[in-house]
């Protein structure tokens, strides 16, 4: 146990990798750094580079988030699949203690009981949700994810998932008009096709192909800033983006009854914060037909945090501590 600390924590996305430590529990990640992941051939040099940057200091033990799916002692990094390894390796080649890891949203999903309020920005209200209620949270970014956390008896557990590959789907005529003009090439359009950085861009073009009109190929930037700048064509597209990004964080809400509140993270979303109508936004979530009354009892925030994830990692390896027999 003398060894715990300091802990090594991670959180590997499609565009970036954000590195900390924990020095003790329930303490916030120190040192941490962004690495563009473009910079780095594999993820043993990203780590590399950071534990490089931080000496003297050791890490004894770890635990890293990943923007994909988890399998015992491999994961797979769905947008950057050249970086995927097995946690042996990765344990021997820094001589960790342990190394644990698991998938970015239920990173974040065990970090949201911790969210303090001037973390949060509410979209609408109500501001509050149910105590001890279902928390569930959305992230579009370099891909979608989905993850919740539960509450079982006085502790919370963090569940993870794949949510956002399942079907895409939403009653505003323009938003189904574009998912019905990619099904016609794909066959099936999931929610992580539209509901993402790539996804922005994907949706620009096809809004100007349903309007017979061809756009200027922009990437998930240019088309911010052009609606900043009050572009047309511009502004549809993220009208558009967060008419269905509101019906997808309403449907999670729904699959998870998550009474204590939906939580939108991830780069795309904080970018777009100035473009979200709350009013909008919530007739969006809420526009579930009979469930309408209880999509109307929870709330919806935006995270303000960028690193909510390495907080969910030490939050992982605290509860994996406490599991630990006492020696």
């Amino acid at each position: 146990m003398e060894r715990a600390y300091p802990i090594l924590v991670a959180d590997i996305g499609g565009t970036n990798a954000r590195f900390g430590l924990v020095h003790g529990k329930g303490e916030s990640p120190t040192d941490i750094k962004k690495l563009a992941g473009d910079d780095y051939p594999s993820l043993h040099a990203a780590l590399g580079s950071y534990l490089a940057s931080i000496e003297p200091s050791k890490p004894h033990r770890g635990c890293i988030a990943v923007a994909g799916p988890v399998e015992p002692g491999k994961f797979i990094l769905t947008n950057r699949t050249r970086w995927n390894t097995t946690l042996s390796s990765l344990k021997a080649a820094y001589r960790l203690d342990v190394l644990d890891v698991i998938n970015d949203f239920q990173a974040l999903a065990a970090a949201l009981p911790s969210l303090a309020p001037d973390e949060l920005w509410p979209i609408g209200k109500p501001t509050t949700g149910l105590p001890g209620g279902t928390l569930a949270v959305v992230g579009p970014g370099t891909g979608l994810g989905v993850g919740a956390a539960v509450k079982t008896g006085l502790s919370w557990q963090a569940i993870p998932g794949e949510g956002g590959h399942v079907e895409l789907a939403n009653p505003n005529p323009r938003a189904r008009a574009a998912i019905d003009h990619v099904a016609k090439s794909l066959g099936r359009v999931s929610a992580e096709r539209f509901l993402s950085g790539p996804g922005l861009e994907l949706l620009h073009a096809t809004l100007g192909k349903i309007d017979g009109v061809s756009r200027e190929p922009l990437d998930a930037a240019a088309i911010q800033l052009s609606a900043s700048g009050g572009n047309a064509d511009a502004l549809d597209t993220i009208a558009v983006f967060l008419t269905l990004l509101a019906g997808f964080a309403g449907d999670v809400g729904l699959m998870f009854g998550a009474r204590g509140g939906v939580f939108l993270a991830g780069g795309v979303a904080a970018q777009l914060k100035k473009f979200i109508r709350p009013e909008i936004f919530r007739r969006d979530f809420e526009n579930k037909g009979r469930l309408q009354p209880f999509m109307a009892a929870i709330p919806t925030f935006l995270i303000a945090s960028e690193t909510l994830a390495l907080r969910g990692c030490a939050a992982h390896l605290d509860a994996m501590l406490e599991e630990e027999p006492r020696r």
